[in-house]
């Protein structure tokens, strides 16, 4: 059951990342809010910043390694707060 319900989360994670982390097409191909929302959002960090620094196409590489650390302190945060509320809420029930 739990599978089913989280298949639809990962599907749509895996079409944010195609769309907006450059699979699809570069961000320099996008109109400029959505190249401009699409270089902040994390999708981008995964995929299409480190293509593009191999690659030699982004001037300033430590705002984008700023931008991918910033993302894995948030995504660290929240796994935390998630991991200890579920911990919580399992010896709550007995578990």
């Amino acid at each position: 059951m739990w599978m089913q319900r989280a298949h639809g989360a990962v599907g749509v994670g895996e079409t944010l990342i195609f769309l907006l982390g450059g699979t699809a097409a570069p961000l320099t191909y996008l109109v400029g809010p959505l190249r401009e929302i699409g270089a902040v959002l994390p999708f981008w960090s995964m995929l299409g910043a480190p293509a593009e620094v191999a690659a030699g196409n982004i001037r300033e590489p430590l705002q984008v390694y700023a931008t991918q650390a910033g993302w894995l302190v948030a995504f660290i945060v929240i796994a935390v707060v998630v991991w200890r509320r579920a911990v919580r809420r399992f010896t709550a029930f007995g578990g």
